[in-house]
């Protein structure tokens, strides 16, 4: 059983760094910082969860999952129902947000890219096998 753990972990340990850098950001900066880079830091945790429950998708599938998913929520923010969800709760707030803007599409998109650059360069690099010789 432990060994179905260790895929993961790096997700796991990724998604707790993006959550408290997200935090940091969202409420220890101001302005256009503070609202963008809270955008992509939600962005990178919705990349970062994908991963975990898939830990054997490929990068591109799993930037595309977690792009979908985010936006989906953004264009949801039009609609009556995810607003009062949204109204219920500071953290069901901090999920699903309060309104549409569309300049957060754009700060998804390098959220979940600056992710799936770190999985690939970080976590991926080393652990595939040399080619045959």
């Amino acid at each position: 059983m432990m060994g179905r753990l260790k895929p993961r972990t790096s997700p796991a340990a990724a998604g707790v760094v993006t959550l408290l850098a997200g935090l940091a950001i969202r409420y220890g900066l101001e302005g256009f910082l503070s609202k963008y880079g809270g955008v992509a830091a939600w962005a990178a945790m919705v990349y970062w969860c994908v991963v975990f429950l898939s830990p054997s998708i490929r990068t591109k599938n799993s930037f595309i999952i977690a792009l979908a998913i985010s936006w989906a929520v953004e264009f949801l923010q039009l609609t009556p129902g995810l607003a009062w969800l949204s109204s219920r709760h500071i953290l069901l707030r901090l999920i699903f947000g309060t309104s549409f803007n569309w300049p957060d599409l754009i700060a998804y998109a390098a959220g979940v890219a600056l992710a799936a650059a770190v999985r690939h360069f970080l976590f991926k690099s080393g652990t595939h096998e040399a080619p045959p010789s």
